[in-house]
């Protein structure tokens, strides 16, 4: 079947943003004449454009118009949704990272034909939440084949970690360096790299990041180097995972965890949290998954209307002392944990592959035409 497909998409630096344009990327493959781009894209012009590849595609289907319309697909949270403007098939994708999701969020995707979840906890909550036409559909990812390093990470002798995301507290920023700090001492030949921003949007600057790293600096004056990474443009992720021994994602709640999923496919081994989406991605036999126990949201009010966060919600919190033993246990079997990473590697490029999820999610498309 041919179809017409309108995309109404905000493909932005977010992790299903930027794996939300990978979709669109491979179905532009297949129906390359048969799209049509719906919303203003300027983050594929602008000149922070973190992926300028795909600009072209990206101009090129912002000019077609497709007539008839088969179906829509829209990227991003229900709050871009406004009045049914076709008579056709819609479907949005979208996820969440806590335990319920709003009210106004449950009303619009009830509007919707089909909303998509990558996660199946998270095609659980939305539907305990009240929306009742969610299904399971899963991403794949564009995984990369490059061996390459960044010369001066690699060439570092000492046991490399790795934050990368977002400095806030659903990542556990300001936690994971404290924990980090409270496990190892400067004789231990460990370091940890931070790759992070702040969102301006909910008042704070990247100053946090230096802050918050002071403070545990402060209270662990005896604690290993902790080095901040310069951005970079996300071409340069693959080189970055080449050189790091494990990944800290100690995440309250993560509605797909790009950065899980990409960092495993390089063979860095993950520790993080056993609830959300990432059991779904790290197990016994490749990774490590931290107990926690769900606790109340409490977060400034800008930052909950941001994230259409309320006072409802729980998010999990995991066990610290727990992360600590684990970030020891890897230091002192770096041989054993890398065999993790490499099971890792293994069992997340065959199970998210493209070559495996695309077809599905075409197939459920064509079911609703």
């Amino acid at each position: 079947m041919s179809l017409n497909i309108v995309i109404n998409a905000v493909t932005n630096f977010t992790g299903y943003g930027h794996v939300g344009a990978s979709f669109i990327n491979q179905i532009y493959n297949n129906y390359s004449e048969n799209l049509q781009l719906l919303t203003d894209p300027s983050v594929w012009f602008g000149p922070d454009c973190y992926k300028p590849s795909l600009q072209p595609m990206m101009q090129e289907i912002l000019q077609n118009q497709v007539q008839p319309v088969d179906i829509v697909y829209n990227l991003w949270t229900p709050m871009i949704l406004t009045e049914k403007v076709y008579t056709v098939p819609m479907i949005l994708e979208t996820m969440f990272e806590t335990s319920n999701i709003l009210s106004d969020w449950v009303e619009r995707c009830n509007r919707i034909d089909e909303v998509w979840n990558p996660s199946k906890w998270g095609t659980e909550v939305f539907k305990n939440s009240g929306v009742d036409n969610v299904k399971c559909m899963p991403f794949g990812f564009d995984f990369s084949d490059s061996m390459e390093t960044i010369p001066q990470i690699i060439n570092d002798p000492r046991y490399k970690f790795l934050f990368i995301n977002q400095w806030s507290t659903r990542k556990s920023a300001r936690d994971t360096v404290f924990a980090f700090c409270e496990t190892f001492s400067a004789i231990d030949s460990v370091v940890l790299y931070v790759r992070a921003f702040a969102l301006t949007g909910i008042g704070v600057t990247d100053e946090l990041i230096y802050t918050d790293i002071a403070d545990a600096k402060k209270e662990n004056p005896d604690s290993p180097q902790i080095i901040i990474l310069d951005h970079f443009s996300d071409e340069v992720l693959p080189k970055l995972y080449n050189s790091i021994d494990v990944l800290l994602a100690l995440s309250k709640g993560e509605g797909l965890g790009r950065t899980i999923v990409e960092a495993m496919s390089h063979g860095c081994t993950v520790i993080t949290t056993d609830c959300t989406a990432m059991p779904e991605y790290v197990n016994s036999n490749n990774g490590f998954l931290l107990s926690g126990k769900m606790i109340n949201i409490d977060i400034p009010q800008i930052e909950k209307k941001v994230y259409f966060m309320d006072d409802t919600m729980q998010w999990f919190q995991p066990n610290l002392a727990e992360a600590q033993d684990i970030m020891s246990y890897c230091y002192d079997h770096q041989d054993k944990v890398k065999q993790l990473g490499i099971q890792g590697s293994k069992d997340v490029r065959k199970q998210f592959s493209w070559d495996r999820l695309l077809q599905p999610r075409i197939d459920a498309m064509e079911a609703l035409v």
